[in-house]
């Protein structure tokens, strides 16, 4: 896919690199170390872990906060010069690629007897990233037209959407609802991402 997005519609060769490193250091080196030290102390236990609406600011909101500023800065500093369709398209494959493999990974070393598995235990977790994937390049676009058009109040309504996204993981205990749920916001997505050359000022690209 990055190949593709790269050969066939000219994306910046660091576009996928950059959305790679940006999600290791906000999130995997940043936010997981961060809520991972919280969590172990007894404010979180009094103040989060009983609250509902608390668990979905600690765990949901501070994905969205910590991933789309990410994404911010890579499109405001590090990709400025290539604010363009496929750039977006292309970070937001390096980004939820390798979000993809982190999770992948840590799914299979929790699992003791892969092999054992039922096959839909295994076929989920890889359906669930693919379509995280795509949700992953619709919000890429969506803060880089932000960026790109100095629009910077749509940060806030993209750490609203990924909130808005992994809120139901810890209001919904139903695996088949959950991935229903994704399903229909990937689909949006999709529709998004299509049309976006269009209708949210990269025609000028084509």
């Amino acid at each position: 896919m990055a190949i593709y997005i790269r050969k066939k519609e000219n994306a910046p060769p660091n576009a996928v690199l950059i959305g790679a490193v940006i999600f290791l250091i906000f999130q995997v080196l940043t936010r997981i170390p961060l809520i991972g030290y919280i969590q172990g102390t007894t404010w979180y236990f009094h103040y989060i872990s009983f609250n509902i609406w608390a668990m979905i600011a600690y765990w949901a909101l501070s994905a969205g906060v910590f991933e789309e500023c990410g994404r911010f800065v890579a499109f405001r500093y590090l990709l400025k010069r290539d604010l363009t369709w496929s750039c977006a398209v292309a970070y937001g494959i390096g980004h939820g690629g390798v979000e993809a493999m982190y999770i992948g990974v840590a799914y299979v070393a929790a699992v003791k007897n892969i092999y054992a598995a039922a096959p839909l235990t295994l076929l989920l977790p890889g359906v669930e990233r693919l379509l995280a994937l795509i949700i992953q390049i619709a919000l890429s676009l969506l803060v880089l037209y932000g960026v790109r058009n100095r629009k910077y109040i749509i940060l806030l309504w993209a750490i609203l959407i990924h909130t808005l996204v992994d809120a139901p993981t810890l209001l919904v205990h139903n695996t088949l609802i959950l991935e229903g749920y994704v399903f229909l916001v990937a689909l949006v997505s999709c529709f998004y991402i299509y049309k976006s050359r269009n209708f949210l000022g990269f025609r000028q690209e084509s």
